[in-house]
């Protein structure tokens, strides 16, 4: 055979070899689609009323009711450190010791130092009393010879008198005359004494105010060593450091053996020992957009999620809006602070995401359809509904949906058996998601 036929030969067995596989492809189809016909109940979905919500979505941070954070007044080295991450303590529990030695000694000088000043403080007293006993004696004793000096000075005098004039009538002596001079002036220098004595007392009794004053300073001095020796005792409690609330351990930032700086000698503030959480409320602080903060209200419910907990819901309620917003590169959002309410809040630990709905609107007794029973094109929506043996596409008009299902406004009605598109579920939620992000009119309704 030539050339030629060889060739003409090869082509009809290609194209033999091409029609059979067209042929196989049709009956495969053929089988394929009516396969696809035959809907299993497991794949339909029979329309009826329930009830569907409008939520706000958003993520959010857990927080504790209030987190404090523990440092210690005084510094030294943690002797005792008891309670570890997670821990639960309770109020007035010792969360940490330091080595309390220096604070020790310190407390005993000052000690010390108080019975140094109380004994001061006594013998300025007994100064105070003996200067005062001694110049009430003094004061006694010279009034006394002064009264005495006065008169005897005043008697000798005149004696003294009578004498000269005596003298003078030739009735006396002038020995006795020189004796009654001689008496008078010693009465006279005795009265002098006196009154300096009399002056002496305004001396004495200045020295007794001096005393007083002595008192005045020493019983300042105890009263200052009295604080001094309360402020060792505090600084010593400051070595033990009780925990100022009920709550749990969330951080532990020292361990036994570490050096602290007291918090009110340090500049820096001090060393942080341990943050304790008050968990007996947690709380979400969500950031929710602009455009939808308008529909938050105080007292909305919220229902909860954690990528840690799939398939477990919690329960809230927003009990604040933020009045001002943050801007972050150009995109405005306030903080919305969320209650958990729910018995399973223990589940939540602070720092951790979730994913928020806050319900704005909530209706009941509607037509709902789930999300998977719904095709989308475009703006529109369709069902395919199972009436006799032959599939039916319809439109159908959505209002409201909550992200797993569709409120029904029209095209179906309840009873419809429609068919679900188990296959597309996830690609569908991920379109509608995208749609929400991207501010779909209609899943915003």
């Amino acid at each position: 055979m030539d050339q030629k036929g060889q060739s003409v030969k090869k082509l009809i067995g290609t194209l033999v070899l091409l029609g059979l596989v067209v042929g196989a492809w049709l009956y495969w189809r053929s089988h394929d689609v009516a396969a696809a016909d035959v809907i299993s109940p497991d794949d339909s979905y029979k329309v009826a009323r329930g009830s569907i919500f409008d939520a706000v979505a958003s993520t959010g941070a857990v927080t504790s009711n209030l987190d404090v954070d523990i440092k210690c007044q005084a510094s030294g080295e943690v002797t005792l450190l008891p309670y570890d991450i997670s821990q639960t303590v309770k109020k007035d529990q010792v969360l940490m010791r330091i080595d309390p030695t220096l604070e020790q000694q310190a407390l005993q000088a000052a000690q010390i130092n108080v019975n140094i000043a109380q004994a001061k403080l006594e013998q300025a007293r007994e100064n105070e009393l003996v200067s005062e006993q001694t110049l009430s004696e003094n004061t006694l004793k010279a009034n006394a010879d002064f009264n005495s000096a006065t008169t005897q000075s005043l008697n000798t005098e005149k004696a003294a008198d009578r004498q000269k004039e005596l003298v003078q009538q030739n009735l006396g002596s002038e020995e006795e005359y020189e004796t009654a001079q001689t008496q008078a002036a010693s009465a006279k220098d005795t009265l002098a004494t006196a009154k300096v004595a009399l002056e002496d007392l305004k001396a004495q009794q200045l020295t007794v105010q001096m005393r007083k004053q002595d008192v005045v300073l020493a019983q300042a001095d105890y009263e200052s060593a009295k604080v001094a020796l309360d402020q060792a005792k505090l600084q010593l409690s400051y070595c033990t450091v009780p925990s100022p609330m009920d709550g749990v351990v969330s951080a532990l930032d020292v361990q036994v053996g570490s050096m602290v700086a007291s918090s009110i000698s340090n500049v820096g503030g001090g060393t942080t020992v341990m943050t304790i959480s008050d968990l007996s409320h947690i709380y979400v602080l969500a950031s929710v957009d602009e455009s939808d903060i308008g529909k938050v209200r105080n007292g909305q419910d919220v229902i909860i999620t954690a990528d840690s907990y799939p398939g477990v819901k919690f329960g809230g309620k927003v009990v604040r809006i933020a009045t001002t917003g943050v801007n972050t590169s150009n995109v405005v959002t306030f903080q919305v602070k969320i209650e958990v309410t729910s018995k399973n809040k223990d589940l939540l630990k602070p720092v951790m995401t979730t994913n928020v709905q806050i319900v704005a609107n909530r209706k009941a007794d509607v037509l709902t359809v789930p999300v998977q029973a719904l095709d989308k094109d475009g703006r529109k929506f369709y069902a395919t509904v199972l009436d006799g043996d032959k599939p039916a596409e319809k439109e159908v008009k959505v209002g409201m949906t909550d992200g797993e299902s569709y409120e029904v406004v029209a095209g179906l009605n309840e009873g419809d058996m429609i068919e679900l598109h188990k296959n597309d579920v996830q690609s569908r939620w991920n379109a509608d998601k995208m749609m929400r992000r991207m501010g779909n009119p209609i899943m915003r309704h």
